[in-house]
C-alpha cells in the first residue's frame, strides 16, 4: 500500500534578503498568529532563497501563504537533486489582494505531481506595490512541502483554537479543508468549501462586522455583539443562532436604557434615581392625539396599551418627546435670488388627494434657462479652470493642497524635492499633472545619490497617472520614466523592479479602445525589451484572449510582437518566447472573424516563416483551408520580393 502524501521537514540553506524582526526560519511555522518572513526594507531583486529536504522526495505540492500587503508579484520555482543543478518548473503570481482592502493572506499552491527533488529554490523577481508597502518588501507567512520521502522531521504547527479577525478565519478553514480532504471526509469537505466562498464573497462586510463586534465587547454592549455574531454566522454558515426569548426580552431592554441614558446625557438632564425597572410597570400616559375621523381609534389606543404592558419602558422615557425642542423653522432670505424662486402649485393641485395632471402646460415650469451673464458683457461664464485643453486661461497655476495618504506614499520625494512639484503630480488640473511629472523626473536626474531609491518610488507613484485617459499626462508619464531610466543608466534588475510597479495599470492600455493610448502602451512595451525586460513583456503580449470580440487587443498584440521579433531577428534572444508560445497565440488569431486580426496574424506567420523556416508548418493542421492558402500565398509573395 502506497503511503499517504505528507507534509515534509527542511533546512533552509541560504536566503538574499531578510527583515532582523521577520527572519525566513519564521516560514516553518504553521501558525496563524505568525507573522512569518519578511525581506529587508527596499531590497535588491530578485530575492531567492533554497529549501533542503535532506534527501531525494517525491514533492506532490508545494504550498504559500503571502503576506497580506507585502505581496510578491511573481514566483520562480527552481529545483535539483543532490547534484543542486537546479532545473526550471515554472512561475505563479500572487492577487494584488485590492479586493481584501490589504488585509487578507492569500494561499497558493503549486502542484508538481510527484517530481524527484531534494532541493528547492525559490525566486521573486518583484512585489505588488500598494499603499501599505512603502518600502517594496515582500513577505511569506509560511510555506509547506507536501510529498513522499525526505529525511527531516516537520515543523509542528502551533494549534491556536481563539478565535482571530477574517484573514486568520479563511486561513484556519483553508487549513481544515485539507484536513478534511487528507483523511477524505468529503462531506466535511464541501461544507467547509461553502463556508470559505461565502467569506470571500462577504469578505469586506465580515471584516467590518467584526470590528463592530469587538467595538460593542470593549464597551460590555453584549445585546449589540449578540446581535453582530449572528449575521456574521449567517453570512459565513448561512445560518445563525437565534436567541432565546428571555435573551430577545435582555437585548430589547438593554437598547432601551441604552437610548434613554444617551439621549439624557445629550439634554444635560440629572440621572434617574434608580435604573431598576419594575416587572408590571404602570403604563405612562400617552400624548395628546389629533382626533381621527375613522372609527378605529379606541381600538388602536386599546392596543398601544397592550403593547407597553408586554414591554415595560422606565416612566422617564415618555417625557423625551417634551424635553427635545423642535426643530428651528428655516428663514427665508428676503432678498432671494432667481435660482432660489420658490414653487408655485398649479391650480386645484390641493382639491383632491391625486397626482397633479395638469390639463395645460405651466408657463411658469417652461421659461428658458439663460446663461449668467458677466460683468464685462454678455458672453456665458467659462468651465472651472480645470475641465480640460481648452487655452491659456483655462490652465490652473497653483496646485491643490497634498491629501494625507498622497504626503505619505511621496514621503521620499517630498523630503528631496518640497511639496510643490508633488503637489502639482496629484493635481485635479491636468497641465500641473504633466509639469509635476516632468520636473520630478528632471530632479532626480539631478541628484548626486539616493537616484535609485528615488526612481522607486518615483516609478511607485506614477502608477496614478498611467491609470489617466487624458492622453498628454498619460504620455508624460511614459516617455518622462523612459528618458530619467536611460540617463540614469540602471541596471537590468533596478530597472525591472522600478517597472514592475505600475505594470499591471499599464495592461489595460494595450488594444484599449483610446488607440493613442493603446500606440503609446506598445511603444513603452518595444522599449522595454530593448532594455532585456523580456520577463515583464512576453506574458502581456503572448497572453490570450478570453472573447475573441477583444480584437483590439488582439491588434496591438501581435503587431507588438511581430515588432519586437523583427527588431531582435531571432527568437533565441528573446527569453520566454518560444516558437510554440508565439504560434500558441497567433493560430487562434487566424480563426479570428475580423478581417484585421487574420490580415497581422499571417504577417506574423510570414515573419515567423523566416525565422524558423518549415517547421512553422506543423502548427496548421486545423487552420482553415481558405486561411492556409492565403498563408501560403503571403509567405510566396515574401520570398519573391
Amino acid at each position: 500500500m502506497n503511503k499517504a502524501p505528507s507534509t515534509l521537514g527542511y533546512n533552509i540553506l541560504s536566503c538574499t534578503s531578510e527583515d532582523s524582526a521577520h527572519p525566513i526560519s519564521s516560514i516553518q511555522s504553521s501558525s496563524i498568529r505568525s507573522t512569518g518572513w519578511q525581506s529587508s526594507p527596499n531590497p535588491r531583486y530578485p530575492i531567492e532563497f533554497i529549501l533542503d529536504l535532506g534527501s531525494n522526495a517525491e514533492i506532490d505540492t508545494i504550498q504559500f501563504v503571502s503576506h497580506q500587503f507585502k505581496i510578491a508579484a511573481r514566483v520562480d520555482l527552481y529545483v535539483a537533486s543532490s547534484d543542486r543543478k537546479f532545473q526550471a518548473l515554472g512561475s505563479f503570481q500572487f492577487s494584488d489582494n485590492s479586493f481584501s482592502n490589504f488585509t487578507a493572506r492569500e494561499l497558493k499552491s503549486a502542484t508538481l505531481n510527484g517530481i524527484k527533488a531534494q532541493f528547492i529554490k525559490v525566486s521573486i523577481p518583484g512585489c505588488h506595490a500598494n499603499g501599505n508597502n512603502s518600502t517594496n518588501q515582500v513577505g511569506l507567512i509560511s510555506l509547506n512541502v507536501i510529498g513522499k520521502g525526505g529525511s527531516l522531521m516537520k515543523t509542528q504547527p502551533i494549534n491556536v483554537k481563539s478565535e482571530g479577525t477574517s484573514s486568520d478565519m479563511l486561513e484556519q478553514l483553508e487549513r481544515q479543508k485539507r484536513e478534511a480532504v487528507e483523511k477524505e471526509h468529503f462531506k466535511q469537505a464541501e461544507i467547509l468549501k461553502q463556508q470559505i466562498d461565502r467569506l470571500r464573497r462577504a469578505y469586506s462586510q465580515i471584516t467590518a462586522l467584526q470590528q463592530q463586534k469587538n467595538e460593542a465587547i470593549a464597551h460590555e454592549d453584549y445585546a449589540t455583539a449578540l446581535r453582530l455574531k449572528n449575521e456574521i454566522d449567517f453570512l459565513l454558515k448561512g445560518e445563525a443562532s437565534s436567541p432565546s426569548p428571555q435573551q430577545q426580552q435582555m437585548m430589547q431592554s438593554q437598547q432601551i436604557q441604552q437610548t434613554f441614558n444617551r439621549t439624557r446625557n445629550a439634554q444635560n438632564l440629572p440621572p434617574p434615581e434608580s435604573n431598576y425597572m419594575d416587572e408590571e410597570p404602570e403604563p405612562a400616559k400617552p400624548p395628546p392625539r389629533r382626533k381621527a375621523n375613522n372609527n378605529n381609534s379606541n381600538s388602536n389606543n386599546n392596543n398601544n396599551l397592550n403593547m407597553r404592558k408586554q414591554q415595560p419602558i422606565d416612566d422617564g422615557i415618555s417625557s423625551l418627546e417634551d424635553a427635545i425642542p423642535p426643530k428651528p423653522r428655516r428663514e427665508i432670505p428676503r432678498n432671494r435670488q432667481p435660482d432660489e424662486r420658490p414653487i408655485h402649485p398649479s391650480k386645484d393641485a390641493f382639491d383632491q388627494d391625486r397626482p397633479i395632471h395638469p390639463s395645460k402646460p405651466n408657463p411658469v415650469d417652461e421659461r428658458p434657462i439663460h446663461p449668467a451673464k458677466s460683468s464685462e458683457g454678455n458672453s456665458p461664464k467659462r468651465a472651472p479652470p480645470h475641465a480640460g485643453p481648452g487655452g491659456d486661461n483655462d490652465l490652473v497655476k497653483e496646485p491643490e493642497e497634498l491629501k494625507p495618504e498622497e504626503a505619505t506614499e511621496a514621503g521620499l520625494l517630498i523630503d528631496l524635492f518640497g511639496k510643490r512639484p508633488v503637489a502639482c503630480f496629484y493635481s485635479h488640473a491636468w497641465n500641473l499633472r504633466v509639469s509635476g511629472i516632468t520636473e520630478l523626473a528632471k530632479m532626480i536626474c539631478g541628484l548626486k545619490d539616493n537616484q535609485v531609491n528615488a526612481f522607486s518610488r518615483y516609478c511607485y507613484i506614477i502608477r496614478k497617472r498611467v491609470q489617466e485617459t487624458h492622453k498628454a499626462v498619460f504620455q508624460a508619464a511614459l516617455e518622462n520614466v523612459m528618458s530619467t531610466a536611460e540617463k540614469l543608466d540602471l541596471s537590468r534588475n533596478d530597472l525591472e523592479r522600478c517597472i514592475n510597479q505600475f505594470i499591471p495599470q499599464l495592461i489595460p492600455k494595450v488594444g484599449c479602445a483610446q488607440a493613442a493610448l493603446s500606440k503609446l502602451s506598445c511603444k513603452f512595451l518595444i522599449w522595454l525589451c530593448e532594455k532585456e525586460q523580456y520577463d515583464i513583456v512576453v506574458p502581456i503580449i503572448t497572453k490570450p484572449l478570453k472573447n475573441q470580440n477583444q480584437y483590439l487587443i488582439a491588434l496591438a498584440q501581435i503587431k507588438t510582437m511581430r515588432k519586437i521579433i523583427m527588431a531582435k531577428g531571432d527568437l533565441k534572444g528573446i527569453t520566454g518566447l518560444t516558437l510554440p508560445a508565439a504560434m500558441g497565440f497567433v493560430v487562434p488569431c487566424l480563426e479570428s472573424p475580423k478581417n484585421e486580426v487574420r490580415t497581422e496574424a499571417i504577417k506574423m506567420v510570414v515573419a515567423l516563416e523566416a525565422i524558423c523556416g518549415s517547421t512553422i508548418y506543423q502548427y496548421f493542421e486545423k487552420v482553415n483551408p481558405k486561411v492556409r492558402a492565403a498563408i501560403d500565398s503571403a509567405i510566396k509573395s515574401a520570398k519573391e520580393e
